[in-house]
């Protein structure tokens, strides 16, 4: 790492500890504060593959946001030809592969998790802010002791308002919920959507929705049905509680005026523990669907990248635009220029195969 490289303002303020993530679009330092010694992430976004608009409409959106269970925003600062967000450190990792290293969870140990994203979600709708993008990975610890949790990632974040209806292509099509497929108008419930398949993956190591391509994914999420997987007592899969299952059930429901809130779902039985949270949760299938979901992720980048590639060469009107400084996770999907019909009819087009036309941001 050469000093020429760091930003004249990051030199100034900070001690630059080491390097934590580089890409196209930019890298990561680990840093120390000068002023108080404090450990910080800094984020240092290229201008020239970075549109300011985008970064300076999510640091809007952090500016708003001081919770627990939220990253903590600390400082931006735009220069010549780069972005620098200034955010609180995160040494955990993600929640799942937290729970990937133990050979079982118990269901009380999920609750806990649970009631952090949960009280999290809870202060971002009240302030009317959907975060459109909740999957594991945007589910950290704050550290090793994984006794705190934060939510990541604001890039596809809405600020909803009741005099305009908000329509967004956004999201990870495993997660995503089916209002926001059919292009209707985005509501928190959207979020809450999102909530209830992760509850399911971290619950049976299963996931309802996940196909063997996003189109598969999409046209699973669209009809909405799903199975808890049978208990297997003697390979160590124990059948997990009926309130934990109707939690999930009361979450994952098609029509979005009927899931539950961020404040229903705090109340509901299985988290405030007015039942039993007895079941012990083997991790193994846990592992198995981590290991798929990052294949897949995989593969549909290649393809989607490929694809575009076609499609620019023969158009020259498609591009694709990574997020700065992703994991190689599943590719989240925002259409900045949507289509005029809602696509769920059309997965093709909602996944940007070679015939797209319009701009997507993958990350």
């Amino acid at each position: 790492m050469s000093s020429k490289d760091v930003p004249k303002y990051v030199q100034e303020n900070y001690n630059v500890v080491a390097e934590i993530a580089k890409g196209k679009f930019g890298v990561v330092y680990r840093c120390t504060e000068k002023a108080t010694n404090s450990f910080v992430a800094i984020k240092v976004m290229k201008g020239r593959h970075n549109k300011k608009d985008d970064v300076e409409r999510e640091v809007a959106i952090m500016r708003q946001l001081s919770h627990p269970n939220i990253l903590q925003f600390i400082d931006y600062v735009p220069d010549k030809t780069s972005y620098i967000l200034v955010t609180e450190l995160l040494n955990g990792g993600e929640l799942f592969d937290y729970c990937v290293t133990k050979d079982y969870v118990e269901e009380a140990e999920a609750v806990f998790f649970m009631k952090q994203i949960l009280s999290g979600l809870e202060y971002m709708h009240k302030r009317d802010i959907c975060h459109l993008d909740l999957k594991p990975e945007n589910i950290v610890l704050k550290d090793e002791s994984a006794k705190e949790l934060k939510i990541i990632d604001f890039g596809t974040c809405q600020h909803l308002t009741k005099d305009k209806a908000v329509k967004a292509l956004a999201g990870t099509p495993e997660f995503v919920a089916p209002e926001v497929l059919n292009y209707d108008p985005v509501t928190c419930a959207a979020d809450m959507w999102a909530i209830g398949v992760i509850a399911f993956c971290l619950l049976t190591g299963c996931s309802p929705f996940l196909g063997d391509n996003d189109a598969e994914t999409i046209q699973n999420v669209t009809e909405g049905e799903f199975e808890f997987p049978e208990s297997d007592p003697e390979e160590g899969y124990d059948d997990i509680t009926d309130a934990a299952k109707d939690f999930i059930s009361s979450l994952l429901i098609s029509d979005p005026r009927k899931r539950l809130t961020s404040i229903d779902a705090q109340e509901h039985k299985w988290i405030n523990g007015s039942t039993s949270q007895a079941a012990r949760i083997n991790t193994e299938r846990l592992k198995k669907l981590r290991r798929r979901r990052k294949l897949l992720a995989a593969i549909q980048a290649v393809r989607l990248s490929v694809g575009l590639l076609r499609s620019f060469t023969r158009h020259g009107s498609v591009s694709v635009e990574p997020a700065p400084d992703r994991r190689m996770t599943e590719p989240s999907i925002r259409l900045s220029t949507p289509p005029s019909s809602a696509p769920a009819t059309n997965p093709g087009s909602f996944m940007a195969n070679g015939s797209a036309s319009y701009k997507l941001h993958v990350s």
